[in-house]
Parts: structure tokens; C-alpha cells; sequence
């Protein structure tokens, strides 16, 4: 797996703990505790990173029982309530009582400096800012929950990377490196609760990947202005209720917008052909954005990123068909902003290459259900080689680091590093003789207008040189 997907970070999720709120005790499956397990992630090359929900507390936990008085309470007396989680409805620290925010702080202080966690996702957030009687009526809500994370981030370092999640996001800025922007995701498109589906459909705050793509979107922009966004996890397996092309409209929108790229798969069962979808992702773009309807509909359907790098300029465009139904469209360049012109397009998820003339439409087809088209687009240079893109990565591009075009011979160097079985696509304005990759010959296909097609096994980096 190592060699197939570029990951770096290896983070253990909700379970290790014995009981939300008694973070020092562990489950049956992690008996050994926390230390042993961070030191094999970090020695392996990884990053060790570890899932807390510091502020919220489970009802049935040593906590709850042994510290009733560190919890938040309402003007008659009684337990606020932090809503159904954990087939219970759990409660909430009052982070006005000292003793209730120094636990809260030694908690994370004992993962990071004492386990040896230097990323740590911080969850439930909310929890901190629920309406109730403080111990300290002075603090608004949201000051709690500001002054409550002020304390935590003291308490790390600022080396240590902090991912805030299920909080509200002004609270969070300036103290996290990253924010989960918008609903979990889930296996289905549209909510499901316990296997029902039809009361939830249109309830927009609920887990699933509709929900996860909208404030994915409508989020985009804060994206390296406050923090980097976590669109929550790429799910790709094919166990999911998910189909196919709702997989790609969800990897198409987090790869575009350029935040975490985050897998939660039982990955050594996944086939290779739906890992790719993920590896595809690997690196992040750095590119900005843009969101050419983000005020113009509920859940924007347009999106491109412009792009100049090793093998010149080129644009990504993206549309989407977010109805239930197949819905025929046709794309013009003014539809995306693009200046009138003769353009080479690559279709990413299909792997389709074509010519579009100065009076044509860059694409004329059908769009299933929740499914995306996405497009590299790049101008005719006429008599130049221009490489048109591959399978390698979702940019069609950001997979080279070296480009050289002579007379008699192309050279690029790849510097993706990850194995894939490669199909890379270029205009030539010359037939090839012979074709190679890392000195190995490798096939070569002929398609219309000069286009070549060349597949090869692709070990991680190496130079693809195509003679004439």
C-alpha cells in the first residue's frame, strides 16, 4: 500500500479509549495503551496523529461519575445535554470550572508530550459552547469555547499540529492548523439514520456525501485563509452504498479544492482500480480555487483552477450534475471564463483525449446522477508537443517535474512517487519511432489528430523519452 498511495499520516480514531471522557484508560484492543503505538507510527516515517473529544463527556464514563460537579448545567440544576452521540445523550464540561479545563488540558498535554502525538484531531467541539448556567456567568458561550481552546493550544506547543472539528469556526481561527468545514461524510449520498433514509433526505446538517460536498464548496475559500480545510474522509471502497461516479464527484471536489486528503478504509481490501481514485489526489493542489456559480446556486456546479507549471499553462474545469436524474449539457469555453480558441481536451475519469476547434463545444454528452465531468484543457500550439495529461494525478499535470522538447526527441520526467499502471497522452507534431521509460521500451498508441497514447508500468519517478 505504502507503494501504491503517498500517504503520511497514520491517525487513530474514536475507539482506543475506555470511555469518552476517561482519555487515560483504554479499550480491550488497546491494552498496551498509547506510547508503544505512537513511537511504531512515528519510527515507521509517519506522522502519529490521535482523535480526542477533550470537552465532551459520556454519561455511563468514570468521569461523569467521579467529577458530577465539572459538568455543565442548566438554571434548574440539571445536565446539559450534548445531544444523541454514542447511543446516549451525552454531557458537557463547564470550562469555567478550573479544575474541568486544567483535565481537559492534561489530557492533551499527556497525548502529545507523554504518548508522543504530534497531530491531534480534536472533536465535538461544540460541547464547549452549549447554552447553560457557567460557573463564570461573565463569559459568553463563545468566549468559553475560545478560551477553552486557548488553553489547549498553550498547553501543545505550537508545533503541534491541531485539526478542530465540530466546533463553530470563528472560535477556531488562529489557534488550529486545520478546520473541518461542514458535515461528516458518509457511505450513503443522502442522510440515513439507523437504515432510514426518506424523513432525512433533505436535512442538510446530517452525515453523508451530499452533505459533505456542499460545505465542502461553499467553504472553498477559507481554504489557506484561515486554516487548511478538511472536507472530512475520500471514501472510494466499493463496499460503500456510493456509486461509482458519486465516488468521483466526491474525490473530484476534495482534490480540487486543495484541502486534507484523509482515507478511512480497510485499505488492504479495497481494489487497486478504487485506490487509484485516492492516489490520484496525492499531492494536494496548492492552486486557488474558483467557484464560477458559488452565488448563483444552492450547491455551485462550476469550478476551475488555472494552472503554470512545467508543461506550460493549462486549465482544469469541472461540472457536476447534482440532480437525481441524467441531465444532457454541453460546455462552451465562455462558460468557464476561458478565451475563445482551438483547445486539446482530456477527460480525467474516462481517460477520453479530443480536439476542440475554435467553433465547437468543449464537451457535448450526458451526465449520470450526482456525477462530475472533469476536463484539462489546454490551447493548440500548433507544430509544438504539448502534453495532455494522464491518469497519474487529478491535475493532468502536476505529476511532471521536467520537460524537453527538441527536434527529434521529447523528454519528461515523472515525479509522482507512487506505482500505477500509467497512461499518459500527448499531441506530437511528428510520428514516433520508438518510445521509452527508464530506458524500458513501452507500447505506444496512435489516436486521432496526432494524439499518442503511451502505458507503461510506472515504479514511482522516471523519464518517459519519446523519439522520433
Amino acid at each position: 500500500l505504502d507503494s501504491h498511495l503517498a500517504l503520511r499520516l497514520v491517525q487513530i480514531d474514536d475507539g482506543f479509549q475506555a470511555q469518552v471522557g476517561d482519555w487515560m484508560d483504554f479499550s480491550s484492543g488497546f491494552s498496551n495503551g498509547m506510547s508503544s503505538l505512537a513511537k511504531q507510527i512515528n519510527t515507521a516515517g509517519y506522522t502519529a496523529g490521535l482523535w480526542l473529544a477533550p470537552f465532551i463527556v459520556h454519561p455511563s464514563s468514570r468521569l461523569a461519575h467521579d467529577h458530577s460537579d465539572w459538568l455543565l448545567r442548566n438554571e434548574n440544576g440539571g445536565l446539559v445535554r450534548t445531544g444523541f452521540v454514542w447511543n446516549s445523550l451525552g454531557s458537557a464540561l463547564d470550562l469555567t470550572i478550573p479544575a474541568a479545563l486544567d483535565y481537559a488540558c492534561s489530557v492533551l498535554d499527556t497525548a502529545v508530550h507523554g504518548w508522543g502525538f504530534p497531530y491531534i484531531k480534536l472533536d465535538f467541539l461544540y460541547a464547549a459552547a452549549l447554552k447553560g448556567s457557567y460557573r463564570d456567568p461573565t463569559c459568553t458561550r463563545a468566549q468559553v469555547l475560545r478560551k477553552g481552546m486557548q488553553a489547549l493550544r498553550q498547553t501543545v506547543g505550537e508545533e503541534t499540529f491541531l485539526l478542530g472539528c465540530g466546533g463553530p469556526l470563528g472560535s477556531m481561527i488562529g489557534l488550529v492548523q486545520a478546520m473541518r468545514i461542514g458535515a461528516d461524510v458518509s457511505s450513503t449520498w443522502t442522510p440515513s439514520y439507523f437504515r432510514v433514509s426518506a424523513p432525512f433526505k433533505h436535512e442538510p446538517h446530517m452525515p453523508c456525501a451530499r452533505n459533505a460536498i456542499q460545505n465542502t464548496l461553499t467553504r472553498a475559500l477559507m481554504h489557506h485563509h484561515w486554516w487548511i480545510n478538511d472536507p472530512d474522509c475520500l471514501l472510494v471502497s466499493h463496499q460503500s452504498k456510493l456509486s461509482l461516479d458519486e465516488v468521483r464527484s466526491l474525490a473530484t471536489v476534495i482534490g480540487l479544492s486543495g484541502g486534507s486528503m484523509i482515507l478511512s478504509e480497510k485499505l488492504k481490501y479495497v481494489p487497486a482500480e478504487r485506490l487509484d481514485i485516492a492516489a490520484s489526489l496525492l499531492p494536494p493542489i496548492r492552486q486557488p480555487l474558483r467557484i464560477l456559480d458559488w452565488i448563483d446556486t444552492y450547491t455551485p456546479q462550476k469550478l476551475r483552477l488555472d494552472f503554470n507549471k512545467t508543461v506550460g499553462d493549462w486549465f482544469v474545469i469541472a461540472l457536476f450534475n447534482w440532480s437525481d436524474r441524467p441531465r444532457e449539457i454541453s460546455i462552451q469555453p465562455g462558460d468557464f471564463e476561458l478565451p475563445d480558441a482551438d483547445y486539446w481536451i482530456r477527460s480525467f475519469w474516462d481517460n477520453r483525449t479530443w480536439y476542440s476547434s475554435n467553433v465547437e463545444n468543449i464537451f457535448k454528452g450526458v451526465l449520470p446522477p450526482h456525477s462530475p465531468i472533469l476536463l484539462s484543457v489546454r490551447q493548440d500550439e500548433k507544430d509544438e508537443p504539448i502534453y495532455l495529461g494522464s491518469n497519474l494525478h487529478i491535475s493532468q499535470g502536476m505529476e511532471i517535474i521536467g520537460w524537453e522538447k527538441r527536434v527529434q526527441e521529447v523528454k519528461i520526467q515523472f515525479g509522482i512517487e507512487r506505482a500505477a499502471q500509467a497512461r499518459v497522452d500527448l499531441y506530437l507534431p511528428f510520428t514516433p519511432s520508438i518510445s521509452y521509460f527508464n530506458d524500458q521500451k513501452i507500447e505506444m498508441d496512435a489516436q486521432p489528430g496526432n494524439c499518442f497514447r503511451f502505458s507503461f508500468n510506472y515504479p514511482g519517478r522516471g523519464i518517459l523519452r519519446i523519439l522520433k
